[in-house]
């Protein structure tokens, strides 16, 4: 079993358990890549030693390395539905993510940041700042989502109606939609706008 850095991250891979079990996406991958937002910063000086001079060098900045939580690669039977490029210009809905195309296979794929509705050390702020600096940098979107918010507008996972320890059934406080009840309203969206 996976190791997750926090249970929102393990709760949103239930979910996306659930979008491989229904065909959705083909894979996904955590904590797959890094990518280099800005390189490390030195410099020298010279420092006086008894017999000679010695060059020293400090670092004056560490590099900056942004790790997204989550790389979906999507199945392209449901561009329009659960995801569209995000260059596209040619939608008319509006589906829940944006993605990019891979250069190796031309598959649509989405990196994700996966945060808690509560954010006690204001994680949230940096990582914006992450997000505009990847996708001017490197032109990636990742794409923000709040565990349980994301449940509350799309649907809960099934793993997730059971408590952690799977023994018990947990307490939900918000209204309950299930996979399919979901996926109807989503095509129910796409072709009331046709």
């Amino acid at each position: 079993m996976m190791k997750f850095n926090s249970n929102e991250e393990l709760y949103f891979s239930w979910f996306l358990d659930d979008l491989i079990k229904h065909g959705i996406i083909n894979r996904y991958l955590y904590e797959s890549n890094s990518f280099i937002l800005s390189g490390r910063k030195s410099y020298t000086y010279n420092k006086q030693l008894v017999t000679k001079v010695k060059p020293i060098r400090l670092s004056l900045l560490d590099e900056h390395i942004y790790t997204p939580d989550f790389l979906v690669e999507w199945n392209d039977d449901y561009y329009g539905i659960f995801f569209r490029d995000i260059e596209s210009v040619n939608c008319f809905t509006k589906p829940p993510f944006f993605s990019v195309r891979s250069k190796k296979n031309n598959l649509p794929y989405t990196f994700f940041e996966v945060k808690g509705n509560f954010d006690r050390n204001n994680m949230t702020r940096l990582f914006r700042i992450n997000q505009k600096w990847l996708y001017d940098k490197h032109g990636l979107y990742v794409h923000l989502v709040t565990i349980p918010d994301l449940f509350k507008r799309m649907f809960i996972p099934e793993r997730y109606f059971k408590t952690d320890s799977n023994r018990q059934l947990r307490k939900i406080n918000f209204g309950i939609k299930k996979f399919d009840e979901y996926f109807m309203w989503l095509k129910n969206q796409q072709y009331a706008r046709k």
